[in-house]
């Protein structure tokens, strides 16, 4: 397995076929400049392509980068989450995409949604969300990922699989 990062927001970068997995870096810089049109010209290299949707089906993760010496957890940093947030307004494809990992999917959780740190251990990623809100961010990310499965074409088994993997990891997060 080969993986590879992607400064987002530096320009679209040639990932090569042999590439299963790719760390989207969302830098300190890219995240304070109060915008996400650069990274989402980046991304949308992802659905334009169709060798890279399908190449990169379940194979995206990413990190914030440049926030090492801040202690709080990423999504008690306002500017990540509001970055993120605009981020997800303009590329909702994470269904498709996001790595079927339950900790990846937790943090998008709380970074999506109001997340209720009162009680949690300082310095943990610990929190509460609400799970109406969950259920909503997750409803705003099934018609951009059955819209980009029509428009690749998937069968029906295709598309309920990869559904079936996202929403498997999205279920062990709420736990």
């Amino acid at each position: 397995m080969t993986n590879s990062s992607w400064p987002v927001g530096q320009g679209r970068i040639d990932i090569p076929a042999d590439v299963d997995y790719i760390a989207l870096v969302f830098s300190r810089d890219e995240v304070t400049q109060g915008g996400v049109g650069r990274a989402v010209d980046d991304l949308l290299a992802l659905i334009e392509d169709d060798r890279l949707r399908r190449q990169l089906t379940h194979g995206v993760f990413f990190s914030f980068e440049g926030w090492d010496a801040d202690p709080r957890p990423i999504h008690q940093i306002p500017e990540c989450r509001r970055y993120f947030a605009a981020l997800h307004q303009q590329f909702p494809y994470w269904m498709h995409f996001l790595l079927p990992e339950p900790r990846m999917w937790s943090v998008v959780r709380t970074l999506l949604v109001r997340a209720d740190t009162e009680g949690m251990q300082e310095g943990t990623s610990d929190a509460r969300v609400s799970m109406e809100e969950t259920r909503a961010i997750i409803n705003s990310m099934l018609l951009p990922l059955n819209t980009l499965h029509a428009d690749m074409g998937l069968s029906m088994q295709e598309r309920n699989q990869i559904f079936d993997t996202s929403l498997k990891a999205i279920q062990e997060c709420l736990k």
